[in-house]
């Protein structure tokens, strides 16, 4: 059931009363700016508290979940505020997820409320929380006031949720003290003013989202969105960054790297941010010259970002020292500090840690353990699994994890949820779930499998299956077939000893087809280098062999080299993406410009010749 409420009419540690004194300072100049629209601070503010006064007569009360599944734009903005104003804490569902997906995080959360559209609430599945729709209050005019409730900074802001190892998504829940402490760090760290055009790059239900829309708010900057169109990681990105101005920006590494961006040609970008990847000496290399370039270093329970560090070329890259307000100690199992120079355990405390998980006072109690170096009552220490050492200048330097947590393009995931999913695939008897580097410096999910007794396997049907489940980043790229999985003397499989991937042509649905042309032939090659795959046929799908976004544009910046030609992305991966298709593509776009170049020439001659030769030659027709 849905309710529509257009018709409604009507600390400085805590978000809300910061967000106001911001809105009056900056007045109408623009908070947000979306195709070509802009939003006022003032009309942001009057819109959010018009909300949120809808929201208490629907019965919002502070610390209740409140889910929120908009579409990129202005009111997505308007509807974060709103809750927050009511003490409530928000839940990000992003579009994208698949509907078990959604329909765990409503009934693991509890949510009470969604906040959603008229067009997208009918992508809603089913769930005890009643929809609220907020379709065209961006066009209220008038004054709303705030609403008056009872605030502290130690209420609920937001529910979001992250990977489990158990094989469902674990939430977690983070307070207005913690996010605020973060924001006023990253404000002064990225350098943010009024002056700041500011890219949410970050997809609603990635933490890197909070940084990007409350740091811009709470600065006076101006928070640019955008849709996935807008900002594809072809050509898109690069043209948006440029077009806009944009002056801030935070990426994950596997985005920075792509060819496709050009830093020499964005003069108004000043200060970049890498987050959740490992940030590599190529990437600092790329764009460290001539701007401030942050690696920013935090998880999800300790509210985006603990930690800060300055990076330039030509020098280690570390994770930087904690922020003002926050604590990170290298601890062995003991608990015991560790030497410096030596190996230990990333453990976190301070303002920015998170209360916990919600609903899971077990897992709680083993991950935010009692502060053994602290007097005051009750405080904690967040054990990451992330493993440093602590250089001379006091900065942590990052080693590798001890547990099967990894980062794929800035998502978060636990490996364990992988296996967990692909066990429950009616053919799999077992399943194992690694991750390696590609060859161009990215990580990859590679998946033993083991299948029942008699079965047959297609990759095709199984990443369909998948998409039910799973988001599209944690699908594996890869899928090796074993007969046995290697045990340690102990019995335990020993992962350890999984045998090298070998990337030949993987099980599809399709037969092998060999290339008919040069055309076909050189795409080939192409692929062949950039998927890492040794044997691929013709009508083989680019995604079913491992093909993603990131790979995609890659492929479409070689074919552009190769054949020298323009080609959007859009035209070889949307439909039919194998290389069959995309040579047809391909020789249809070389004939036409051949024939132009044919056209043009001939045109170049006839300018040049004499009027006596034109009438001798149209006599010769006749």
């Amino acid at each position: 059931m849905s309710t529509s409420l257009t018709n409604f009419s009507f600390s400085d540690e805590f978000i809300p009363n910061l967000f106001s004194i911001t809105a009056q300072k900056r007045a109408n100049a623009n908070a947000l700016f979306f195709q070509g629209q802009t939003m006022s601070y003032k009309k942001l503010e009057n819109l959010s508290n018009r909300l949120a006064h809808a929201l208490l007569l629907q019965g919002v009360q502070p610390e209740m979940v409140i889910g929120v599944y908009l579409p990129v734009g202005f009111e997505r903005i308007v509807a974060l505020l709103a809750i927050l104003k009511l003490g409530a804490g928000y839940l990000p569902i992003d579009s994208w997820y698949p509907g078990t997906r959604v329909t765990y995080l409503l009934s693991d959360s509890q949510a009470k409320f969604v906040l959603s559209s008229a067009q997208m609430a009918s992508q809603l599945p089913p769930s005890s929380a009643r929809t609220l729709l907020i379709d065209g209050f961006q066009d209220s005019q008038g004054e709303h006031p705030l609403p008056k409730v009872s605030l502290t900074p130690d209420l609920l802001a937001y529910l979001i949720y992250t990977s489990g190892s158990t094989g469902q998504p674990k939430g977690v829940l983070v307070s207005h003290s913690g996010l605020v402490n973060m924001v006023k760090n990253q404000i002064a760290a990225f350098r943010i003013d009024e002056t700041s055009h500011v890219l949410q790059f970050a997809s609603n239900s990635f933490d890197a989202s909070i940084s990007e829309i409350f740091t811009t708010l709470l600065a006076g900057g101006t928070l640019y969105l955008a849709d996935r169109d807008e900002i594809n990681l072809d050509e898109g990105l690069q043209g948006y960054l440029a077009g806009n101005q944009i002056s801030v920006v935070t990426l994950p590494p596997s985005i920075l790297r792509l060819e496709s961006l050009h830093p020499e040609e964005l003069p108004a970008l000043k200060s970049i941010v890498s987050a959740g990847e490992a940030c590599g000496k190529d990437i600092v290399e790329k764009w460290g010259r001539g701007r401030l370039f942050i690696n920013a270093y935090g998880p999800t329970e300790t509210t985006v970002c603990a930690s800060l560090a300055i990076c330039q070329p030509d020098q280690p890259i570390t994770l930087g020292k904690a922020l003002d307000g926050m604590e990170m100690w290298l601890l062995d199992e003991h608990l015991a500090p560790v030497a410096p120079g030596k190996s230990g355990e990333i453990y976190i405390g301070g303002k920015g840690l998170a209360r916990g998980y919600n609903h899971l006072p077990a897992l709680t109690a083993s991950a935010f353990v009692p502060h053994p170096y602290s007097t005051e009552p009750g405080a904690r220490l967040y054990r990451t699994g992330d493993i440093a050492r602590q250089m001379e200048n006091g900065e942590f330097y990052f080693e590798g994890r001890e547990d099967n947590l990894v980062k794929i393009r800035g998502h978060r995931i636990e490996l364990g949820e992988v296996e967990h999913a692909l066990r429950n695939y009616p053919l799999i008897e077992d399943a194992i779930a690694v991750v390696e580097d590609d060859i161009h410096g990215n990580f990859r999910i590679i998946a033993y499998i083991k299948l029942k007794r008699g079965d047959t396997f297609q990759v095709s049907k199984i990443r369909s299956e998948l998409q039910d489940y799973l988001p599209y980043f944690m699908i594996p790229w890869f899928f090796v077939l074993l007969d046995q999985f290697p045990l340690t003397p102990s019995g335990k499989i020993d992962r350890q000893a999984l045998p090298a991937p070998n990337l030949v042509r993987p099980h599809l649905n399709v037969e092998y087809v060999e290339p008919e042309s040069d055309t076909e032939q050189r795409i080939l090659e192409i692929w062949q280098e950039i998927l890492g795959v040794a044997e691929i046929g013709m009508l083989d799908n680019f995604f079913d062999l491992g093909g993603h976004s990131l790979i995609a544009t890659q492929v479409i910046s070689r074919i552009r080299a190769e054949f020298n030609i323009e080609l959007p992305i859009t035209r070889l991966f949307l439909v039919e993406p194998n290389i069959r298709n995309s040579a047809e593509i391909v020789d249809a776009i070389l004939h036409e410009n051949a024939s132009n170049d044919e056209f043009s020439d001939l045109l170049d001659e006839l300018v040049q010749l004499s009027d006596e030769d034109i009438a001798s030659l149209f006599e010769s027709v006749n």
